[in-house]
């Protein structure tokens, strides 16, 4: 009778797209009430189909992780700054996309 383990994180963010492909809302939200972030409201925006909400949410993920980025101090290991920006790169490859493709959902992009 013990209690089950806590979800890893990198399993989390599958588990969230993969339920959001299910437009399974609810337990996309039983997931977040573990933990919040700005991308896992961005993703149930979009299994909801709320589009619009979605886009200005890319938007303000992209300046607050431009705004994150600009004030990331340097460490003294170049390789742990690589592996940094690699990271930030594809967060902001993601974001982009993403933003992108609320654009195409509203129709505002062809």
């Amino acid at each position: 009778g013990g209690a089950l383990a806590r979800i890893p994180h990198e399993d989390v963010s599958d588990m969230r797209l993969l339920l959001g492909k299910l437009n399974d809302v609810d337990s996309m939200k039983a997931l977040d009430d573990e933990r919040r972030d700005g991308e896992s409201a961005i993703i149930i925006k979009e299994a909801c189909g709320d589009w619009s909400g979605a886009l200005q949410a890319y938007e303000q993920a992209i300046i607050l992780h431009e705004s994150v980025d600009s004030m990331q101090v340097d460490g003294d290991d170049a390789t742990e700054g690589i592996e940094q920006e690699k990271d930030s790169g594809s967060r902001e490859h993601r974001l982009e996309k993403g933003l992108l493709r609320s654009l195409l959902n509203l129709g505002q992009l062809e």
